[in-house]
């Protein structure tokens, strides 16, 4: 996948993004970088400090700690989420089940698209408190 107007097709698919304006889409996926991952990688080591959102454009992936699935990731996915304001130590790992290609933004990168699109930061931040609540 490496035209911009499919990512942003994928991504008005992805409940944080889904009213966010397509050119506000382009310019966050011009400011990710686009990742390949294999099975078997990990795209975030439990105990590694972490500060970035990951997008999964397509493969699929699980959220583990101790061997144990907590949960599972595919197309259109979103994480690392909470980390973006507090950046912290990963306490699970995000292991890949298939190849995966992945939207990985920096928390430095994401604010400054969210200055240039209030819209973004807008609805990244409803969508957060959204699952803190359901989290609850």
């Amino acid at each position: 996948m490496s035209l911009t107007f499919e990512k942003v097709l994928v991504l008005k698919n992805v409940p944080m993004f889904e009213s966010v304006s397509e050119q506000a889409l382009a310019d966050l996926i011009s400011a990710a970088e686009e990742k390949n991952y294999k099975p078997g990688e990990a795209i975030i080591a439990a105990g590694c400090e972490t500060a970035d959102l990951y997008i999964i454009l397509s493969g699929r992936a699980v959220v583990e700690r101790a061997d144990t699935v907590l949960r599972e990731l595919g197309p259109r996915s979103v994480f690392g989420e909470e980390t973006v304001f507090a950046p912290r130590r990963a306490c699970e790992s995000v292991i890949v089940r298939e190849a995966t290609l992945l939207l990985k933004i920096s928390a430095d990168r994401l604010f400054q698209m969210m200055a240039l699109h209030s819209s973004l930061g807008r609805r990244f931040l409803k969508e957060l408190s959204v699952r803190v609540q359901t989290a609850r």
